[in-house]
């Protein structure tokens, strides 16, 4: 899966806002999900607790989810997202410091009067360092859309759920999950 099809899904299934309150959702929604990847950084940092590769996987894809959220209210195309995520070389710092500059990141893109261009620049470096998490994670870029996108399939069906969103099968999500990055043909090849 590439963003040019997974952009219109996360804009299906995202809770409609007018575009201001959407970006700010799309921005707290990043911050969020980078607090639960940190976690599972965190147990392997501080307690030794090998790093849950599925979990990570998930996270660095709802994150993508809500960077994806975000980046449609500022106008920018499925295309678009794929160049950036292509051009950008994964960074070669800790993972520790890779979720740390995508936090500080995500709360920039939080601030409205960033022009397009200082826009693209952030994308560019928010890729470069989900591109060194994704390797990290064992991951890769279109086997996490395809599985972030097949979890919201269940939780939403095609487009938002409050019922879904509030009710979650984390168990049947896992299972999905799992299938969905094992058997993912990027995976395999």
């Amino acid at each position: 899966m590439n963003f040019q099809e997974y952009l219109p899904t996360v804009v299906k299934r995202a809770k409609p806002f007018d575009d201001a309150t959407q970006a700010k959702h799309g921005c707290l929604g990043m911050l969020t999900e980078l607090g639960e990847l940190a976690d599972n950084i965190k147990r392997n940092l501080v307690k030794g607790i090998p790093l849950d590769l599925i979990n990570g996987q998930e996270e660095i894809g709802d994150f993508i989810w809500y960077l994806t959220l975000w980046a449609h209210t500022q106008g920018f195309a499925g295309w678009e997202l794929d160049t950036y995520a292509n051009e950008s070389a994964k960074v070669g710092a800790t993972p520790v410091d890779e979720v740390l500059l995508l936090g500080a990141l995500a709360a920039a893109l939080f601030v409205p009067e960033v022009h397009r261009d200082d826009n693209e620049t952030m994308l560019k470096m928010v890729f470069g360092s989900l591109n060194g998490l994704i390797f990290r994670f064992e991951g890769n870029l279109p086997a996490i859309l395809f599985a972030n996108d097949a979890k919201l399939e269940k939780r939403h069906g095609g487009s938002f759920n409050a019922e879904g969103s509030t009710n979650r099968d984390t168990v049947a999500e896992r299972a999905i999950l799992e299938k969905s990055l094992r058997d993912h043909p990027s995976t395999n090849s």
